[in-house]
């Protein structure tokens, strides 16, 4: 991608941020593959403070 297509495009962008190593298309078979995450309720935290705790409850 040009610089000039990063920063008309992406205007909050820093200009140090450099993803010209970046290799494209990375993670692309494990996110289409899908995930399983779960976003709590802040007030079940208290219950629940990690996921070995969520994970125990359950099985």
């Amino acid at each position: 991608m040009c610089l000039i297509y990063m920063i008309t495009s992406f205007p909050n962008m820093l200009g140090e941020y450099n993803f010209g190593n970046g290799i494209r298309g990375k993670y692309a078979s494990k996110y289409k593959k899908g995930t399983n995450l779960i976003k709590l309720d802040a007030e079940l935290t208290e219950y629940f403070p990690d996921t070995n705790y969520l994970n125990e409850a359950l099985r």
